[in-house]
């Protein structure tokens, strides 16, 4: 019987590969792929049989045979699959360069902002008037704003005093802190669920602001210049301040 694949004597597999002399390891499955399936024992080669006419046994009828080339064998008797599944295309190096970049660029103007908005609040704060006293236009700023309103018995209301007593620091410094955190995070690659809200407290932070301001001119005061600075530099916060989007961004760790 000459070499070829032939029905598994064992029945394991559909094909068996004969090397001519006897049955080998190698099979192939269902799916015509290579398997290596050891047999304990060397089966006996497939019976002959026998030509009515002549008597003279021949090996299996050709029809029988399927024509497949052997599978590769390793130095070892391993069978190695012929076909193997391409690799997965990796980024080319130009790509995660300019990725990088881009990610680098954006973190870049997104930390002017929020270095812009804290000196706009410092300038709020401590160099721009609050408000302006008298026929000169005395300016007071924020630190003495509070004592002056206070000597003054001037009515601010609940939120507007508590405002101009130190909760603004609190508020602006919350603000630029959490800010740069959310951009620094986005640094990493991702941006998580909790910007859109810390976007939403900004708004109302700035909101806030400038419902603290004594925006109510009389003869006497009139509104600063002071607290709108404040309030624009919440707003730039909020530009600054990076939100999730419909994509996803936090790749995998």
């Amino acid at each position: 019987m000459r070499q070829g694949w032939y029905p598994d004597p064992t029945g394991r597999f559909p094909l068996r590969w004969f090397d001519g002399t006897q049955w080998t390891p190698q099979a192939l499955d269902g799916w015509q792929r290579p398997v290596v399936d050891p047999l304990p024992a060397a089966p006996d080669p497939p019976a002959a049989a026998a030509s009515p006419s002549s008597g003279v046994s021949t090996g299996p009828d050709e029809a029988e045979r399927v024509p497949l080339p052997p599978a590769p064998v390793t130095a070892s008797g391993d069978a190695v699959p012929t076909r193997r599944d391409p690799a997965p295309a990796r980024p080319s190096t130009s790509m995660v360069e300019e990725g990088g970049r881009r990610a680098t660029t954006d973190v870049a103007w997104r930390l002017l902002v929020v270095g812009g908005a804290a000196g706009l609040m410092a300038f709020g704060f401590f160099v721009l008037p609050w408000i302006e006293v008298g026929d000169g236009r005395l300016p007071v700023h924020y630190r003495d704003a509070a004592g002056w309103f206070s000597v003054h018995r001037y009515d601010l209301g609940g939120w507007a005093s508590a405002y101009h007593h130190g909760l603004a620091f609190l508020q602006a410094a919350f603000a630029v802190a959490a800010t740069a955190t959310a951009v620094g995070v986005r640094r990493r690659g991702w941006t998580p669920r909790w910007c859109n809200l810390l976007a939403a407290l900004l708004f109302g932070a700035a909101f806030a602001a400038f419902a603290a301001s004594p925006v109510a001119d009389t003869a006497e005061v009139k509104a600063g210049t002071g607290p709108m600075a404040v309030v624009w530099s919440y707003l730039l916060l909020i530009v600054a301040c990076p939100v999730t989007s419909r994509r996803k961004s936090r790749p995998s760790r």
